[in-house]
């Protein structure tokens, strides 16, 4: 059963005393969850990593659960995000710090496979998308990278991502770097106007070689979000083995992973057990797909709606039949985008959040949280854009929405499947989603 907590705001006419006594009890918890975070990110890796049924393992079979983030690097400036707010280590340290194990870092095919792009330097672009205020502040917190071209600071910031013992996704989001994603802008589908099948395999092998020597590179998406008029499964069969096989020849320790249809939505293509043919890259193959309040996963559900209460049922169930059977046919499964407005948390926000966190403690899901990012260099021609959906502030120094932190931080401890009835508050943080439940909340206010 989906459990609602609600923790956007605590404006009101309460008491000042029991308001404080509140906002006391969540920073307490918000440590206390910092903390079992740390201790479990510190856990030994043991790469290289493969699949076992539906699971990812590590060298001894252990199970690995991905508890990751997305950081943005595909747009026109053509780096990761942040780096003219805060130091690289400083971004990194909050991840990590955070509880997250990994980093899901997206970039463009022309990085990777095009030198007129992805060899000039940071300085070079900034100049050429007249962005001056992100260059003068960037040359401020991370001058080593001011001078270097966009795909050595994309080498040194993964370097430093798993320097910190986190894993790393790498992501191809979009051929051509810009904001994604339209079913018109030429990135949707193998065959439009900037997606050139034979660039975007180049793409895929110079970056699974680039970091072939780094064992905590662990997966390589093959593309995000395919989409559009052109879109048909037997071309995604064809190209999405042929990537996969590339992609093994150059870097075989590395995962792979593959979205399916509908912007990442449908996977349904592959029922009645009729899966990738993995034997070119056994145990290597994951697949993945996106979930959000607003998409095909959600039709027939109305979370803004308080007279529609099987919107969260709804939704799950549609989950389960375009994409999670495939738990069921024992293959891995990624859920490597979900969010929601995280600066206005709005009682559907919440209601969907609360559902998607009920299905990934009920499947035991990997996921990738959308996104790190509280801002953009520049994003649909709008300098400093801000992202409603990041986990960080426009500043990239703190947390927008820390409760919400919480509650992802909550779902990485519960990494085996089980009721609260079933454990204890000490041993399964999971089980704080019951004492912070709204009924609770409530009483304090009154």
């Amino acid at each position: 059963m989906t459990r609602y907590i609600w923790f956007s705001s605590f404006s009101g006419s309460f008491e000042p005393g029991r308001s404080r006594c509140v906002v006391a009890i969540f920073r307490f918890l918000f440590l206390l969850l910092q903390m079992v975070a740390i201790t479990v990110s510190a856990r030994e890796l043991r790469p290289p990593f493969s699949t076992s049924s539906r699971w990812v393992v590590d060298r001894l079979g252990a199970r690995v659960k991905l508890s990751c983030v997305t950081w943005v690097g595909h747009l026109e400036a053509g780096i990761p995000e942040g780096l003219s707010k805060n130091t690289a280590p400083g971004i990194v340290t909050l991840i990590q710090a955070n509880g997250f194990n990994c980093v899901r870092l997206t970039s463009s095919t022309w990085l990777w496979a095009n030198d007129t792009y992805g060899a000039q330097t940071v300085a070079q672009n900034f100049n050429t998308l007249k962005i001056t205020s992100s260059a003068v502040n960037l040359a401020a917190f991370n001058p080593e990278f001011y001078l270097l071209s966009l795909r050595e600071v994309h080498r040194r910031v993964v370097n430093l991502i798993t320097s910190h013992g986190l894993m790393v996704i790498l992501d191809n989001h979009v051929s051509k770097p810009q904001w994604c994603c339209s079913d018109n802008d030429g990135n949707g589908f193998w065959g439009d106007e900037y997606f050139d099948v034979e660039s975007w395999l180049q793409g895929l092998t110079a970056v699974a070689s680039t970091f072939s020597g780094n064992p905590l590179v662990m997966g390589i998406g093959l593309r995000n979000e395919l989409r559009g008029p052109r879109q048909n499964s037997v071309d995604w069969r064809v190209l999405m083995t042929q990537a996969a096989v590339a992609v093994h020849g150059v870097n075989p320790d590395v995962l792979i992973i593959a979205g399916g249809l509908s912007s990442a939505t449908d996977l349904g293509f592959l029922s009645n057990g009729s899966a990738l043919d993995t034997s070119r890259f056994q145990n290597k193959l994951m697949y993945e797909f996106h979930w959000y309040k607003d998409s095909h996963l959600t039709r027939g559900s109305d979370f803004n709606n308080f007279s529609d209460p099987d919107a969260c049922s709804t939704s799950q169930r549609n989950v389960h039949s375009d994409n999670g059977f495939l738990l069921e046919q024992n293959a891995p499964l990624l859920l490597s985008e979900f969010g929601v407005k995280l600066n206005s948390m709005t009682y559907g926000e919440n209601r969907f959040l609360d559902c998607v966190i009920d299905y990934l403690e009920k499947k035991d899901l990997d996921w990738a949280f959308w996104a790190l990012q509280g801002s953009y260099y520049l994003r649909n021609e709008e300098q400093d854009s801000d992202e409603a959906y990041g986990l960080l502030r426009p500043t990239w120094q703190a947390f927008r929405n820390p409760p919400v932190v919480a509650r992802l931080q909550i779902t990485i401890q519960n990494s085996t499947q089980g009721t609260c009835a079933q454990c204890s508050v000490l041993l399964r943080p999971a089980c704080l989603l019951d004492f912070i439940s709204q009924r609770k909340i409530n009483s304090l206010l009154r």
